[in-house]
């Protein structure tokens, strides 16, 4: 490998691109060794995981009904029926929390890409990001002197337990004509 080739595969790494052949590739073999251990300690984090997983579905086998039915309370989940439906439940809550511990041990890694929102703020307040982008790039949320006029609004129905959220914006363009936009 050349000179030109070590620093194309130095800039690809972030490294620096000065030096000679020899301190190229002992950056470069650094950055190599840094980035096997980091995979290493991320399969021993995994490994670690499912041995905690497989140890906490044991342990509540082990349980009586009543101390099934307190587990089943602090974990949010029913704590009714049969100690078979209740392992059950709770066996299935522990397998949730172990995906979620794997999806977090991915993003540390950065295998997951991350939706990214954007806001438009003008003036003090940000647009809903709902709005199409014609009202966005004519309107702003109106204020006047200290008051911003906008406004969130919940409703939490119990019974279908469901949450909806509403947004109330006053919006004001440019022109100085007033337009609800909701």
């Amino acid at each position: 490998m050349g000179v030109h080739e070590l620093r194309g595969q130095a800039s690809l790494r972030g490294l620096s691109t000065s030096g000679t052949k020899k301190v190229l590739l002992e950056g470069i073999a650094a950055d190599i060794e840094r980035d096997s251990a980091e995979e290493n300690r991320n399969g021993e984090q995994l490994k670690e995981q499912v041995e905690e997983k497989a140890d906490d579905i044991e342990r509540i086998r082990a349980m009586g009904l009543c101390d099934l039915r307190e587990q089943a309370t602090l974990r949010g989940l029913l704590a009714n029926g049969t100690k078979k439906a209740l392992l059950a439940r709770i066996a299935a809550d522990i397998e949730r929390d172990s995906a979620e511990g794997i999806a977090k041990a991915e993003e540390v890694n950065g295998s997951i890409t991350e939706k990214l929102v954007t806001v438009t703020k003008k003036g003090n307040a940000v647009l809903d990001q709902w709005l199409p982008d014609h009202v966005k790039s004519s309107y702003h949320v109106l204020q006047h002197e200290d008051e911003i006029y906008d406004a969130v609004l919940n409703q939490t129905n119990l019974g279908p337990n469901n949450n909806k959220f509403y947004v109330i914006q006053i919006l004001g363009s440019c022109f100085w004509h007033l337009s609800p936009f909701t």
